[in-house]
């Protein structure tokens, strides 16, 4: 198994130092999709509109700057005319 860290990068990071172990990448997928969610649904509208970009860092180190990143999951918003 595997110990994924799964790193917010929102503006007020938010580290996770301690990881989880997970059976592989496809799981570790599943499982930062299924926490951005979480993130997403207890997140107050008007703070997701004031992050120019936020980040979803996956890697196998407690600090989000080092180790080896899996992949990042990323999220934008932006106001604006026809998309």
């Amino acid at each position: 198994m595997t110990r994924y860290h799964f790193h917010i990068l929102d503006g007020t990071p938010l580290v996770d130092e301690h990881g989880t172990e997970l059976a592989d990448i496809d799981t570790a997928k599943a499982e930062a999709i299924r926490l951005a969610g979480e993130v997403l649904k207890h997140a107050k509208p008007d703070d997701i509109w004031a992050i120019a970009t936020w980040k979803l860092v996956v890697n196998d180190c407690p600090s989000p700057d080092s180790g080896r990143t899996y992949f990042i999951l990323t999220l934008s918003a932006k106001d604006g005319g026809a998309v």
